[in-house]
C-alpha cells in the first residue's frame, strides 16, 4: 500500500504539474519522481531513492530549508518554475498537513538574493485577437509595483508583430504569459529566443478577452 505521505505529495503534484514540487520534511525540502532527477541535475544535489510502499523506491533529492534560496535560484535560471509546499500543521502522531505557500517563477520571484539589482524583473502577458489586428499588453515588476498595459492596434498580422517586438526589447521580460498566441508559432520567436524569458501558460479560465 502507498504510503500516506506519498498520496498526500501525489495530490499537491497534481495541483501543479508544471512546477516542481518542493515538499517540505522537517528540516528539508525534498523532491520525487522526475523533479528529484531535474534538482540533481541542475542544482549538482545527490540523488537517492526513498521508499513509498509494496517494496517500491522514487528517486528522492533534498535541499535544507535554510539554503533554499540558493537551489531556488539555479531552477528558476534554468527556465522552471517551483511551487513550494510548507508545512501548516505541528508534527504529530498523524500525517503533518502540507500545503503549497507560493510558486517561484523567473517573473514573480521577490527575494533579493535570487534578483538581479541591475534590472527590472518584469513579468509581461501579451494577449492577441483572432485576428491579428490589435494586441493587449500588460507588464508588472512586482519588486517595485511597477505596473502598466497598452494596446496596440495595427493593420495585418506582421505590423502588430513588429510592434509586439519593440515592447519585447524595450522591456526584456523574465517572464512572458502570451495569450491566444504561440510565440513557437510566429515571427516573433527569434526574438524571444534571443531575450529568454521564461515562457508561462494560463489556461482558458484564467483570463478573459474582448
Amino acid at each position: 500500500m502507498t504510503t500516506p505521505m506519498r498520496r498526500q505529495y501525489l495530490a499537491l503534484k497534481s495541483q501543479y504539474e508544471d512546477c516542481v514540487l518542493f515538499f517540505r520534511l522537517g528540516d528539508f525540502y525534498e523532491t520525487f519522481d522526475e523533479d528529484a532527477k531535474t534538482v540533481a541535475r541542475v542544482c549538482d544535489v545527490v540523488l537517492t531513492s526513498r521508499p513509498v510502499g509494496n517494496d517500491v523506491r522514487v528517486p528522492l533529492a533534498g535541499v535544507p530549508y535554510h539554503s533554499v534560496d540558493g537551489y531556488l535560484a539555479k531552477l528558476v535560471e534554468a527556465g522552471y518554475k517551483v511551487a513550494v509546499a510548507e508545512q501548516i500543521s505541528e508534527p504529530g502522531n498523524g500525517l503533518v498537513e502540507r500545503e503549497v505557500r507560493r510558486v517561484v517563477t523567473k517573473g514573480t520571484i521577490v527575494e533579493p538574493g535570487l534578483l538581479d539589482e541591475k534590472r527590472n524583473n518584469y513579468l509581461m502577458a501579451v494577449a492577441v485577437d483572432g485576428r491579428g489586428e490589435t494586441a493587449g499588453i500588460a507588464y508588472c515588476d512586482i519588486t517595485t509595483g511597477e505596473f502598466a498595459t497598452t494596446q496596440i492596434t495595427a493593420a495585418s498580422r506582421s505590423e502588430l508583430e513588429r510592434r509586439i517586438g519593440e515592447e519585447l526589447s524595450r522591456l526584456q521580460p523574465s517572464e512572458l504569459v502570451p495569450v491566444d498566441w504561440e510565440p513557437r508559432e510566429s515571427d516573433l520567436f527569434g526574438l524571444i529566443d534571443t531575450l529568454g524569458p521564461v515562457i508561462s501558460t494560463v489556461e482558458a479560465w484564467q483570463v478573459a478577452t474582448d
